[in-house]
């Protein structure tokens, strides 16, 4: 696709990978400014009580494959998620939800309307650990089990085709980036993600480092495309599939 291609060639330009990792992070907002003008994806926006989430729907209404989606980090909210469902119903299509939080109430409650809830954290290992969780609308540090993230996907959902990803996990994406590199865990179970929404919170100066790695690499293998990069102290990025024919078939050609 010509445009990807123009995308790419304007983020190598704009982008300055040889800046130390602070001025990285902070600039990177700006230098994506102009590239996202180059690309005609029509990106529909799904709001919450406190963030946005990105999608673009199905290009073909006579397409009949599953559209699933999975919701890492409920956070006591699923109003992006009605709207999303909403809005795909209202082309005939019907998603299929999965959601995990390690908070149960009132996550259990409220994801169970529309889909599958799982009373657990997802981080890039398996085990008892402390995380970041949303309890009486208060951000705490609190032991819960975790669950590796391909685990979940491959084995416990027996997915192999992921349309949204819609990932919060307070912190523990710096550790799971590698999943989504060209070869990585996520390749060896032979899963496919077609759009990302990924929030990666305010970083310390080695979690910085990792983003501009996780940025860095991303261009070179050409898979995703990063868009709406919003800042809020933290980044929400959307990450488009660019390679799998699946994928582009169904969202972008």
């Amino acid at each position: 696709m010509q445009f990807f291609e123009i995308w790419q060639d304007c983020v190598e330009k704009e982008l300055e990978f040889n800046d130390e990792p602070h001025r990285f992070w902070d600039q990177f907002r700006y230098r994506m400014e102009r590239c996202e003008t180059l690309v005609p994806l029509k990106i529909e926006d799904f709001e919450n009580s406190d963030e946005t989430k990105h999608a673009i729907l199905p290009k073909n209404q006579n397409d009949v494959s599953e559209n699933i989606v999975v919701t890492i980090g409920i956070g006591q909210d699923i109003a992006a998620e009605l709207k999303f469902k909403e809005q795909m119903n209202e082309l005939g299509k019907w998603p299929v939800f999965y959601g995990a939080d390690p908070i149960v109430e009132p996550n259990s409650q409220i994801f169970s309307k529309i889909g599958v809830y799982f009373p657990f954290a997802i981080g890039d290992k398996a085990g008892f650990s402390e995380a970041s969780v949303l309890v009486e609308n208060e951000y705490k540090m609190e032991s819960v089990v975790h669950v590796d993230l391909v685990y979940f996907l491959d084995k416990m959902l027996n997915l192999k085709t992921i349309d949204h990803l819609w990932m919060d996990s307070e912190y523990s994406e710096y550790q799971l980036f590698d999943a989504f590199y060209r070869n990585g865990r996520l390749d060896d179970a032979e899963i496919t993600i077609c759009q990302i929404n990924l929030e990666v919170h305010n970083p310390s100066l080695d979690q910085k480092i990792l983003f501009k790695q996780f940025i860095r690499r991303l261009l070179s293998e050409k898979r995703y495309g990063f868009f709406r990069n919003i800042y809020y102290s933290h980044y929400r990025l959307f990450l488009v599939n660019f390679e799998n024919d699946y994928c582009v078939r169904k969202y972008i050609s």
